[in-house]
């Protein structure tokens, strides 16, 4: 009679408990792990310079948005590269080594506008650097030039205007004082309340106009910024909780690890 074959398969499950006491055997090792990560995390987090963090608005209806961001990358860039000496002269700020970081950038639904960012090491500069950006920008000699050429638009309409009000002040009083005699004529017709009317409108956009020539201005300030309470960097809370999660399972790992290593060592013993 012919014997049937026994086959034997090795089990590939995972066996869990197997698990649980290898982490129980290496406890200690992945409990001094997390303990060395945290402590280092610690310490850092208690020595990390902190950086506070501030936003401001800019707006100019005669600079595009386009052109701001320029100006701010070109600060950012000097930042980014080490030239104090060059950025501390574009801003004309004595202790430059407050600022961490610049940046720009345009909202999406709002084209003439710039949300300017800036990090710093001491949220009480908040106020000297806005002021100082505000007048870099504004002392650009490409500015000044847009300024001066809607400087001199607005004051060719604001005479324009003047002349136009002169003139029609001028025919109302002659219609007033010729009414007999032009309403004799069928062909002409002239009626005050509309000449008092175009006055009106005409004086209206005159004021606006010298309103605008008054204000006129290259970049102003839309939203100003706030000086920090808080620093923004570093995120203690964050950098703990991420490390302590990294620490356990990188403990985890070792302890297996070793474990193989020690069981590959035994069967190599035992041939």
């Amino acid at each position: 009679m012919q014997e049937t074959p026994q086959y034997f398969y090795e089990e590939d499950e995972i066996d869990l408990y197997e698990l649980w006491l290898t982490i129980k055997k290496r406890r200690t090792l992945i409990f001094s792990i997390l303990v060395i990560f945290l402590l280092f995390t610690i310490i850092y987090c208690f020595i990390a310079t902190p950086i506070y963090r501030s936003e401001f608005v800019i707006q100019s209806n005669i600079i595009s948005s386009f052109q701001i961001k320029k100006y701010i990358d070109n600060l950012s860039y000097l930042l980014k590269e080490r030239r104090y000496h060059e950025l501390k002269s574009k801003l004309n700020i004595s202790n430059i080594g407050n600022i961490k970081k610049i940046s720009a950038s345009i909202p999406r639904y709002q084209k003439n506008l710039i949300i300017v960012t800036m990090e710093l090491k001491e949220p009480n500069v908040v106020k000297e650097i806005e002021k100082s950006i505000l007048n870099y920008i504004n002392n650009r000699s490409e500015v000044k030039e847009q300024i001066k050429l809607k400087r001199e638009e607005l004051k060719k309409i604001i005479v324009n205007l003047q002349e136009q009000i002169q003139n029609l002040e001028k025919l109302r009083t002659y219609i007033y004082q010729n009414k007999k005699f032009l309403s004799n004529l069928d062909n002409i017709q002239l009626d005050p309340l509309e000449i008092n009317l175009a006055i009106k409108n005409f004086k209206n956009e005159l004021a606006q106009r010298e309103t605008q020539l008054a204000l006129l201005k290259g970049a102003t300030l839309a939203v100003e910024a706030i000086v920090p309470q808080k620093p923004a960097k570093p995120k203690k809370n964050l950098i703990i909780a991420v490390t302590t999660i990294t620490a356990f399972f990188f403990g985890i790992f070792l302890a297996f690890f070793l474990e193989w290593l020690e069981q590959a060592r035994k069967r190599y013993q035992e041939k």
